[in-house]
């Protein structure tokens, strides 16, 4: 019965962050974020190299450093301990997790305009192609 009810709370934690997930991207696709999100993306672009684009930067690393320390750590404890299927889930899901956040970033891109290129109206010149 114990472990009935574990898998149950199991299954209602998975649904609420899958609704929220949901949620989340249902409002990347709306208008107003895509014009929120352009205008931050030219300020950290108007900063360049400026404090906040170093802040930014130094997260970025610290984040990445910091997931392949504790990979690495777990890697080695398991190892020590002659665990070598839960070494093999564990690279599993981290990759699994690396390939499925590339998938959803590719899948939920918002529209974004250039921030390098220059600005060039377009005139009709009447021709049709």
């Amino acid at each position: 019965m114990q472990l009935r009810m574990r898998s149950l709370l199991y299954l209602l934690l998975v649904g609420c962050r899958f609704l929220g997930f949901v949620m989340l991207a249902g409002r990347v696709r709306q208008p107003g974020f895509t014009a929120q999100n352009f205008a931050m993306t030219q300020q950290f672009h108007q900063d360049n190299g400026g404090t906040l684009d170093t802040i930014l930067i130094v997260l970025g690393e610290f984040g990445r450093s910091l997931l392949v320390f504790i990979v690495l750590e777990l890697v080695m404890w398991l190892g020590l301990r002659r665990q070598w299927r839960e070494i093999v889930t564990l690279l599993a899901v981290v990759g699994g997790a690396f390939a499925l956040n590339e998938v959803v970033r590719h899948a939920l891109a918002a529209p974004r305009l250039p921030l390098h290129a220059p600005f060039v109206p377009m005139r009709d010149t009447g021709q049709s192609y």
